[in-house]
């Protein structure tokens, strides 16, 4: 229903409640504790792409197409809605990413969520037809998916696709749309033309 992609709270309220500027580019995904969520694969995924400056080195000029100029410039986020912060915050912390992972019980107010994201990825290891991924795609979010079930007709004008449980494809695939602000609008298109499809009869 319509009600699960219109935001209650004001825009810029959620990036306010967790420390997220503006400027920063924000993945957002709808998961789970379960395995075949991908849950630690989109963690994981995200450290190897968007590894923390080393002290002292954040760029202020970085190089045009690398992963520097999304991850040191201004720094990239990711948050993971919809499951137990106590399971996944210890990982986090492991791979130096607390500060930048956000980790979000279940909630009713996903539109809210994905008002704050910029790029949606699912990393599940199975699915059919994947109402995250649909609700993503009408909030006219460009989309990196696992190519499971109908996920790849449902992202082929809108986004990436990986092979499931692949962290670095995943990782490259994150990197590649932090990089290039021109695919992702290219793909905010796509999913802007593809949400007629979904809309409620």
């Amino acid at each position: 229903p319509d009600s699960r992609i219109t935001p209650v709270l004001p825009p810029g309220r959620i990036r306010a409640d967790l420390g997220i500027s503006d400027a920063s580019l924000v993945f957002i995904c709808i998961g789970g504790n379960k395995p075949v969520k991908g849950s630690e694969q989109i963690i994981r995924a995200f450290a190897a792409a968007f590894a923390p400056c080393p002290s002292g080195s954040a760029k202020e000029n970085p190089t045009p197409g690398s992963s520097d100029s999304a991850a040191c410039s201004s720094p990239v986020h990711l948050i993971l809605v919809g499951v137990d912060p106590a399971l996944w915050q210890p990982l986090c912390a492991e791979l130096g990413l607390s500060e930048r992972v956000h980790c979000i019980p279940p909630t009713e107010g996903i539109a809210d969520y994905l008002a704050a994201g910029d790029v949606f990825v699912l990393p599940s290891l199975s699915e059919s037809m994947p109402n995250t991924l649909l609700e993503a795609v009408r909030a006219g979010l460009p989309a990196i998916g696992t190519a499971v079930g109908a996920v790849p007709d449902i992202i082929r004008d809108c986004g990436l696709t990986v092979p499931p449980g692949d962290i670095p494809a995943l990782a490259e695939a994150m990197r590649r749309l932090a990089d290039d602000p021109d695919m992702r609008a290219r793909l905010t298109a796509g999913a802007r033309e593809q949400e007629r499809l979904y809309r409620p009869q």
